[in-house]
């Protein structure tokens, strides 16, 4: 019996083994995967000046609230972050990175840097830019962006037969 290869499952498989990786790397600075992706948001918020709350990690991540108090607890626990009264609202606080908490945002970018460098090193650069296009063109037309033409074809059909 012939077995199609689904592009989604590879997708998901490859997916979940950056996920993984980038877990294992976030490991040798003591935090962990979910740590590290919040302390890079943090990190590049603070670079173009944009304050982050407890709210904007919840919206940005898609995660429940208790998961970002528990995160959010840990990394304050740790030194990573501090909360800070936002003025003119008692009730919202800011997150902002501690010198500690750069730190490993630096050395977090550089390592993802590098696993990403290794990864582009498997394909030319026609085929890097060809992947790229492609993923680009498969997260628009699932909702990433109106902009991708085949997105009414798909709200039209009712096999929901991807392009």
């Amino acid at each position: 019996m012939y077995h199609k290869e689904h592009i989604g499952q590879w997708i998901n498989m490859v997916s979940y083994q950056i996920k993984r990786s980038i877990d294992m790397i976030a490991t040798k600075y003591g935090i962990t995967g979910m740590q590290s992706r919040i302390i890079g948001h943090l990190a590049h918020a603070e670079s173009i000046g944009q304050p982050v709350c407890h709210r904007d990690i919840e919206k940005f991540f898609g995660i429940r609230r208790s998961t970002v108090t528990s995160v959010v607890s840990h990394l304050e626990q740790h030194e990573y972050i501090i909360r800070q009264a936002v003025p003119g609202d008692a009730r919202l606080k800011e997150l902002v990175l501690t010198e500690k908490g750069r730190t490993v945002a630096m050395q977090m970018e550089q390592a993802i840097q590098e696993f990403d460098a290794s990864l582009s090193g498997c394909f030319t650069q026609e085929e890097e830019a060809q992947l790229l296009a492609m993923l680009k063109t498969i997260s628009q037309m699932l909702g990433g962006s109106s902009a991708h033409p085949c997105r009414e074809l798909h709200k039209k059909q009712e096999d929901d037969t991807l392009c």
